[in-house]
């Protein structure tokens, strides 16, 4: 198989970053490697002769500690359809230099609870929405919820509840309620 080798820096200081996820998917099966202390990453045993994208999960991922970075794909985007397709070959197995600059990222935490009552309430999606992205995330079994990897200096408006949910709620709550209890988004 082939190689592919680099250096994971942050965007804001140029320094190292560890316990970054480098990874490949080549046909259904995913490569990883861990940055080490100084950054660098070797990402051995890669298919040959498969187009495969390479990202860098700068999140809880399969690495010890999470990192809080945005995810970054090669050659510098944030978008997997931007990202530059590669194919490892016979007479080209090794690829260097495939460095990341990765950007800080931030998370928003809380807890859905039924207004009258106080109950924690289980399986709500949680949207939340800035003028570029929106990320979902469905409450636990104690109606808490993360949603992580969100850019910093940001402003987002965060919403529970709706009809077209993804998650599985033994309740239907069809009404959006908009973070402060507010209905409508302003």
């Amino acid at each position: 198989g082939g190689q592919i080798s680099g250096t994971v820096i942050s965007s804001r200081t140029g320094k190292p970053i560890s316990n970054i996820s480098i990874y490949v998917e080549v046909d259904g099966v995913f490569y990883r490697a861990c940055s080490n202390a100084s950054g660098a990453y070797t990402l051995k045993f890669v298919p040959l002769d498969s187009p495969f994208r390479i990202g860098a999960v700068g999140r809880e991922d399969d690495c010890a500690v999470p990192a809080h970075y945005l995810n970054k794909y090669w050659n510098d985007t944030t978008d997997w359809n931007l990202a530059t397709q590669v194919v490892l070959t016979q007479d080209t197995p090794i690829l260097t230099e495939v460095d990341f600059s990765l950007d800080p990222s931030g998370s928003i935490r809380g807890q859905v609870s039924e207004s009258e009552t106080g109950r924690n309430l289980e399986g709500i999606q949680v949207t939340v929405e800035s003028s570029e992205t929106s990320v979902q995330a469905c409450t636990d079994a104690n109606g808490k919820y993360l949603v992580t990897n969100l850019p910093l200096d940001t402003e987002y408006h965060v919403s529970a509840g709706g009809e077209n949910s993804d998650c599985e709620s033994p309740e239907l709550f069809s009404q959006i309620y908009y973070w402060q209890n507010a209905i409508t988004w302003t």
